[in-house]
């Protein structure tokens, strides 16, 4: 009677453990290579990304002294010195393939292997390809074509456009190669733990009944141990890659903060040996800090001096002190200055940056976990009721019907709310539009420390007397169109314009301790664009410039057609300096010309009586303080 019960249990108990046990396996090693995959990918882009960084930030001092040329009146063909400034670049970054310098038709002015570069044609079909937001926003773009990389960066001439590229190229097999052992690792993770996971869910299975007395399948019993098990495995994979990953991300920041302290040294020494003395670099700060923003992966760049004092930071506040970590530090030392003083260039790690970028592996490895529960409980629900796969079929169509719809209904929710968030961005500025979103209000803010620039076009009503009112709009259009440009690459926040009058700010509605600087450098590059302009146009537009720096108060007026606008006693002036002002001049108030006096050459222009503030003094800019 006993092997009359039992055998037909023990018949059904096999076919399910081995069925079980396939799955498992099977599902185990999917999910190992699709996160090894994954991880694996995400690891060479960011270590693209950070060498395309690097070598943006290498090429930086190589671009401005081109540039520097081109502005005095020197021409790309003519620059024979620009070959030896890409050889130096392409001795710096040892892993490119190539530099070379070409020419907006895609002519191929210098080059360090001639023999590698690109026909002018597909050069370029190359140029073509390249987005003018990217190049404005990030200063490169990056293209792959047939297996290499074309990191491109514009070199501008004298009026300030384009007049040729810098292009340095990668082999993307190179590249991948210096993430070889994490691939490496990962895959014999992968092989490890599948073949661990499927021993003990062997062993757990030859030990734990699957069926009951009635020869019933305990499903709850089976997706429980299958869980634990896909659970434990995954967990120790992820643990395991972000370890790796962490460990090459460092090891990739600390190679390329290496090779950007390596140009920065040298070129402290190029300084140094002229004479100078470590605290006689007045210049370095600011041009370190230049170099430093190419790669994110860089905190900053601290020279100290023999005795430990910090001279010269690339970053407010940024020091070097015995509370620091010494695995984000790389120390260079400097050759002595002239009193043979000793001093040392540090590179500090960004420690933050390179945790964040760990975030998205490890969400990709969470959902893909819960997926396998997920998968799990289907594979499960589909052995133990398989007299019902039609009608599971068909429940799993609707369901991807559903979801389906789902996500066309969020997609389109995504565009609309995309839209809106840009309307609303190009009329408030980020922060205000940020909190008229959450709050459905923006509060009125007061700043005390801020610059307004107020503009008008000189003999406005005789210009446009004689202009239809399509050209009319379209010049106007053009001309304020170029000026949000300047005042934007100069952080400043255009407020409005009325008719032809022009209205921006500087220090808000982010606070910015060098509001009147900004400001002041800006007005000078309008003045540039308009002096260019004129050249090449028919009308010769011509605009007086006054700025005012005090306090303000700014907020939203009205509610149906929001106009986000600033108030205030310095606002009055800015205005009255404009209308003291002369053609294509920038007249200052005193309390402007008291900020900004250190750094720019200015023309005193005596007291002129101002309606509403009496007798008042003004400055004229003449020039940035070379």
């Amino acid at each position: 009677m006993s092997e009359s019960i039992t055998s037909p249990v023990a018949v059904k108990r096999s076919p399910i453990q081995w069925s079980y046990l396939l799955a498992s396996s099977v599902i185990i090693l999917t999910l190992m290579l699709v996160v090894g995959f994954l991880n694996i990918r995400n690891l060479e882009e960011d270590y693209r990304k950070s060498f395309f960084e690097s070598s943006q930030a290498v090429s930086k001092g190589s671009l401005q002294t081109i540039e520097y040329g081109l502005k005095y009146g020197k021409t790309i063909a003519s620059f024979y010195t620009a070959l030896p400034i890409i050889t130096e670049i392409h001795d710096y970054i040892s892993s490119s393939e190539n530099v070379s310098i070409i020419d907006l038709d895609g002519t191929v002015q210098f080059s360090v292997f001639p023999k590698k570069v690109l026909s002018p044609t597909e050069f370029k079909a190359l140029l073509e390809k390249l987005d003018k937001d990217v190049l404005l926003k990030t200063g490169a773009q990056t293209i792959l074509v047939g297996g290499i990389h074309h990191e491109l960066m514009p070199i501008r001439g004298m009026d300030g456009k384009v007049s040729a590229y810098l292009e340095v190229t990668f082999d993307d097999a190179v590249l991948r190669s210096k993430t070889s052992s994490f691939t490496q690792s990962s895959g014999l993770a992968v092989l490890v733990l599948t073949i661990l996971g499927t021993v003990v869910l062997v062993i757990t299975l030859a030990r734990v009944p699957t069926t009951n007395e009635k020869g019933e399948v305990r499903r709850t019993m089976l997706m429980t141990i299958m869980i634990i098990n896909i659970t434990v495995c995954q967990l120790i994979f992820i643990v395991f890659n972000l370890w790796t990953y962490r460990n090459m991300l460092e090891s990739n920041a600390t190679e390329n903060s290496r090779f950007v302290g390596e140009i920065i040294k040298k070129n402290i020494a190029t300084v140094i040996s002229k004479k100078l003395a470590f605290d006689e670099l007045d210049d370095i700060q600011p041009w370190m800090a230049s170099v430093v923003s190419s790669a994110p992966d860089i905190k900053g760049a601290v020279v100290t001096i023999g005795n430990g004092k910090t001279s010269y930071s690339s970053a407010p506040g940024l020091a070097v002190g015995a509370g620091s970590n010494p695995s984000t530090l790389i120390v260079l030392a400097l050759k002595p200055d002239r009193s043979n003083t000793e001093a040392t260039l540090t590179m500090v790690l960004d420690r933050d940056k390179l945790l964040k970028k760990l975030v998205p592996m490890c969400l990709w490895s969470l959902i893909i976990l819960l997926g396998s529960i997920v998968a799990l409980v289907q594979v499960t629900f589909v052995m133990i009721f398989v007299l019902n796969r039609r009608a599971l079929a068909n429940l799993k169509d609707y369901n991807d019907k559903l979801e389906r719809e789902v996500e066309e209904r969020t997609r389109e929710i995504a565009r609309e709310k995309a839209k809106s968030d840009m309307l609303l961005l190009n009329i408030l500025p980020p922060k205000v539009a940020e909190e008229l979103k959450e709050k459905g209000f923006s509060q009125p803010e007061a700043f005390e420390n801020v610059s307004v620039f107020f503009s008008d076009v000189v003999g406005f009503t005789t210009l446009s007397s004689g202009l239809e009112a399509k050209h009319l709009i379209e010049e106007l259009s053009d001309i304020f169109t170029n000026f949000d440009r300047i005042i934007e690459r100069h952080s400043c926040q255009r407020i409005k314009t009325i008719g032809d009058a022009y209205l921006c700010v500087s220090g808000m509605p982010v606070t910015d301790p060098l509001h009147a600087h900004k400001l002041v450098n800006a007005a000078l590059d309008i003045i540039d664009y308009l002096h260019v302009r004129n050249r090449n146009s028919v009308l010769k537009w011509q605009i007086r410039v006054g700025i005012n720096s005090g306090p303000v108060v700014a907020g939203i007026v009205g509610v149906q057609k929001y106009l986000y606008d600033v108030f205030g006693d310095t606002v009055n002036i800015a205005s009255r300096m404009e209308s003291n002002s002369e053609p294509m001049r920038i007249n200052v108030s005193d309390r402007t010309w008291a900020l900004i006096k250190d750094d720019f050459r200015t023309t005193p222009r005596g007291y002129f009586d101002v309606k509403g503030k009496g007798s008042m003094q003004m400055h004229f800019i003449d020039r940035l303080v070379v």
